[in-house]
Formats: C-alpha cells, sequence, structure tokens
C-alpha cells in the first residue's frame, strides 16, 4: 500500500510540475506575443536580446535559445551579430556560408533539425562550435531565401526534450513571422534610404542626418560642415571601360572617402559620382581642412578594380552651418556652387562657398528665369554685321548677332546669356527663332530694293548635336521662301572636334539643302583639319 501511495504521490507531482510547466510555458509565450507586435526593423535586436532574456529565465541553465544569421542574409535584417541574448556563443564562430548551405541541407522537408549524438564531422563540428551537446533548430525563410536559423541548445546529455520541443514549436512560428516581417521592412527602409549600389545613405537619408546635426548645432553652438566630392572626368572611365566597371569603381570610391571620416560623420552617395560628407561638431572652419587633406591623400593611391589601376581626382565643395546657409537644401546648393568652383580651376583641389559666389548663382538664376520668357516678351534683338569685300570695299553679306535687352540689365551680349541658353536647352527655339527671323529680315531689304545678300548665321554645339537640326533649317526656308544660296550656316571648329564623325554627316545633309557651311575662330584652339 506504501509503494502504491507512494508512486501515486510521485505521478500526482510530476503531473502537477508538468502543469505548472505549461502554465508558465504558455505565460512566457503570451509575454513574449505581447512583446513582438512591438517590434520593428529599428528595435529589432534589442527587442530580440529581451525576448531570448526571458526564454533562458524560463529554461536556463538546461536550454539555450538563439537565432543563429545566415551571410545570405545578413543585408535583410542588417544585424552584425551571429546570435542574439545569451544564447550566443561566449566567441561568436565564423560561420562561412558553406557551413550554413551545409546546415541547410541537413535539415529535412519537416523543417526541424536535430543534433543529438553526432554521426558526420559537420555536426560535430557544429556542436563544438555552439558548445552544446543537443540542438534543435527551425530555418527562418522569406520563400527560398534563407534568413537564418533559430533554434535552442543544451550542454546536459539527457535532457526533457519534448517540452522544449513543443514550446520551441510554437514560438518559432511566431519569431519566424516576426523575422520575415522585419526583414521586408529593413529592405524598404533601405531601398528608401541607402544607395543600392554603394550601400551608403542616399540623398534623403543625408537630409535627414543634415537636419538633425543644424539642431544640434543650434543647441551647442558649434558648427556643421558639408563636402560636396565630385569624381573629376568619371564620365571618361564608363565610356572607356563600362559602367560596369565604373559601378564597381564607385563602390570602392565610397569605402575609401568612409575610410577619411570620423567615427560621427556621414558620407552619403548624392547620385552619379557625386558624394556629401557630413562633418559635425566642429569648432571653426579650419577643422575641415584635415578631413579633405586625407582624401586627397587617399585618392593618390590607386584604385585597383579586376586586377586594373584607376587614379582619380576629385572636386570637393565646402559649405559651413550656419554661414552658408540655414536648411539642408541651402548648405548643399552652396557647397554645389563650390564644388564647381573648384572645378572651374581644372578640378583635383576645393574651395569654400563664398558671398560671391552666392551672389554669381543668384544672378545666374535671374538670368535663367528672365531667358525663358525672353522670346514672349519680344526681348531678344538681332543686329546685323555688314561683311565687306577687302578689295572692293562693298558690302557682300551681313552676319546675324543676337542681343538681350534685359528690362533691367539693358543689353547684355551672348556670352553672359548662350551658355545659360545651351544648359537649359533654350539654345534650341531660340536658335530657330534667330534663323526665320534672319531670313524674313533679308527677304525685306529686298523688298526695299537692295540686292540679295549673304546672310550669315552662327549655329552652337547644343544645335548642332540637335538630329532634327537639318528638317527646321528646311522648314524656315521652305515657309519664308529665302533662297538657300545666301544663307551662310558658321561653326566653330571645336563644335566639330567633338564628336568629327556625327557633325561631319550632319553638314553633308544641310549642304544638299543648298546653304553655305563656313568654318568661325579656324585656328583658335588646335586646328582639326591640320
Amino acid at each position: 500500500f506504501f509503494v502504491l501511495a507512494f508512486y501515486v504521490h510521485q505521478v500526482y507531482l510530476e503531473r502537477l510540475r508538468e502543469n505548472q510547466e505549461q502554465l508558465e510555458r504558455q505565460r512566457v509565450l503570451g509575454e513574449i506575443s505581447a512583446r513582438l507586435v512591438e517590434v520593428n526593423h529599428s528595435n529589432f535586436e534589442k527587442a530580440f536580446a529581451e525576448i531570448f532574456q526571458a526564454i533562458d529565465r524560463f529554461y536556463n541553465p538546461t536550454w539555450r535559445a538563439f537565432f543563429l544569421f545566415s551571410p545570405l542574409g545578413k543585408n535583410a535584417i542588417g544585424a552584425s551579430k551571429w546570435c542574439y541574448g545569451n544564447g550566443c556563443p561566449e566567441r561568436n564562430p565564423d560561420f562561412s556560408e558553406d557551413f550554413f548551405s551545409w546546415l541547410e541541407g541537413k535539415i529535412p522537408s519537416s523543417g526541424e533539425f536535430w543534433v543529438g549524438k553526432a554521426e558526420t564531422p559537420g555536426e560535430q563540428d557544429f556542436l563544438t562550435r555552439m558548445n552544446a551537446r543537443i540542438v534543435f533548430l527551425r530555418p527562418v525563410k522569406r520563400g527560398k531565401e534563407l534568413l537564418g536559423f533559430l533554434g535552442c541548445s543544451t550542454k546536459e546529455r539527457n535532457p526533457r526534450v519534448k517540452p522544449c520541443q513543443e514550446f520551441w514549436e510554437a514560438l518559432s512560428y511566431q519569431l519566424t513571422d516576426v523575422l520575415i516581417r522585419v526583414s521586408a521592412e529593413k529592405d524598404l527602409y533601405c531601398s528608401a534610404f541607402y544607395d543600392s549600389l554603394t550601400a551608403l545613405p542616399n540623398r534623403a537619408l543625408f537630409r535627414e542626418h543634415l537636419e538633425k546635426a543644424i539642431q544640434f548645432s543650434r543647441r551647442t553652438g558649434k558648427m556643421v560642415g558639408i563636402l560636396f566630392v565630385d569624381l573629376d572626368n568619371f564620365k571618361n572611365i564608363n565610356d572607356a571601360e563600362g559602367h560596369e566597371m565604373g559601378d564597381e569603381l564607385l563602390q570602392a570610391v565610397a569605402q575609401r572617402l568612409s575610410g577619411c571620416v570620423r567615427e560621427h560623420d556621414t558620407v552619403a552617395r548624392f547620385g552619379g559620382d557625386e558624394f556629401l560628407v557630413l562633418l559635425t561638431e566642429l569648432h571653426a572652419p579650419e577643422e575641415v581642412l584635415p578631413i579633405v587633406e586625407r582624401i586627397w591623400a587617399s585618392f593618390r593611391q590607386p584604385f585597383i578594380v579586376r586586377n586594373q589601376e584607376f587614379f582619380l581626382t576629385a572636386s570637393i565643395g565646402i559649405a559651413l552651418y550656419p554661414g552658408d546657409g540655414e536648411t539642408p537644401q541651402e548648405l548643399i546648393k552652396n557647397a554645389d556652387l563650390a564644388m564647381y568652383s573648384a572645378k572651374a580651376q581644372r578640378g583635383d583641389g576645393y574651395a569654400f562657398c563664398s558671398p560671391a559666389m552666392k551672389e554669381s548663382a543668384l544672378e545666374k538664376q535671374r538670368l535663367i528665369g528672365g531667358l525663358y520668357r525672353a522670346l514672349e516678351r519680344q526681348e531678344l534683338r538681332i543686329y546685323y554685321q555688314p561683311q565687306v569685300n577687302a578689295r572692293s570695299g562693298k558690302i557682300v553679306g551681313l552676319e546675324a548677332l543676337l542681343r538681350w535687352k534685359h528690362p533691367e540689365m539693358g543689353i547684355l551680349s551672348p556670352a553672359s546669356f548662350i551658355p545659360l541658353a545651351e544648359q537649359t536647352g533654350l539654345i534650341i527655339p531660340i536658335g530657330e527663332w534667330v534663323l526665320r527671323t534672319t531670313c524674313e529680315t533679308a527677304l525685306h531689304f529686298q523688298s526695299l530694293g537692295i540686292p540679295p545678300l549673304s546672310m550669315a548665321v552662327n549655329l552652337s554645339a547644343v544645335q548642332i548635336r540637335d538630329p532634327e537640326l537639318p528638317l527646321k533649317v528646311e522648314r524656315v526656308l521652305r515657309e519664308t521662301g529665302f533662297n538657300p544660296h545666301y544663307l551662310e550656316l558658321e561653326i566653330t571648329e571645336s563644335t566639330i572636334c567633338q564628336n568629327p564623325e556625327n557633325v561631319i554627316g550632319l553638314l553633308k545633309t544641310l549642304k544638299e539643302l543648298g546653304v553655305k557651311i563656313t568654318l568661325d575662330d579656324f585656328g583658335t584652339g588646335y586646328s582639326f583639319l591640320a
């Protein structure tokens, strides 16, 4: 009877303990479920550390919970650790990509993998690295992409396996869903705020960091510096080596720039071959120069891509808060202005933003704004310069000279606005207007009894690159009725040198219309025909 009573008592105690453990497991699962609702990509690491600590408190010291992170998925979640919480090995094991491929292959279709008594060297190696006798793993996948493994391990020889297995199966479904959600959030965050090529912050995230730096500067009185870094003649590398090589070179540049700044500074890719550097906690403008010099020194060393050396230079524009702007937009714009000033001096240099630069930029913007309205407001004027035969002294032709009668600045020469018209593309409609007006004026002169004269019109490089130029010339001649024999189109020799094959083909098409082609500024640089 006593033996039976003792047995019943022991069974009762065992069932009572199991019920208590089950209630505790349910409590822990409920606590973790509530915590998981709040998990996102920004608090992921902290939240998972807390969750695994809760699990460890429940099972410790029998079991340890962990999350092994796959190299294949490291960009998805963005963590730098191989595992979390107390489940981490004392020394982070250097798990290779091959090791994770082996581990993934060991997991059966059921999605579970127990390593008990090691049967292969790989299993023994895994147990050794995890400092465990038994490991239970479940893979975490997003589609076919392996993100990592959730699991638990123990050093005991004969642990109570079933309770852990039931608990972890229930928990793993919740954690897996969260990991996949966080991974997707991280992907969206990275695509929105990081450059996909260099993995640097993009301009949106840079502006966010700059705004925070400005707010901090207002409180502390310290300065903020912006470096606008533009690679000199990078287009030549893309043209010669291809865009894939150019992309790899940009990645190398990003890494080198990141190595030149301080820990609390930010390097971002602005776009193309342009980078931005945010320098914080500056006490004086001179503190920018050591960083600029480090960048210069680093660029003196060749960039090696695919066993090929590339030597690059960069133009750097510098803007400082608060002197050069109060907002991120102003600071970036003024750093960009300074960069162009450095580049105008043959590049491979730097320039601080100055009041003169800002005033010049404002004047340029005013001119561009006015230029858009100049045609419709009839502010453009054409003056005709006589072309005289040196022997006879007779006028044999007229050259059309364009001027802009600005309502505030008076008569402006082409040098002050033609480059802006070329940059904005306005030179195309302006050039067609000049051609049409010149032809109509010549016909008006003829109606007054003046003998037909040759009318010379200058063509810009942008017009020459316009594939529709011959059609536009033909249309003007047809609609005005002007004799093409008396139309002379002037181009500079340097325009031909930029793209001789295409330009010569276009000139032949123009010649077929019956117009004359003349070279302007022949031999002033180097002679294309020499």
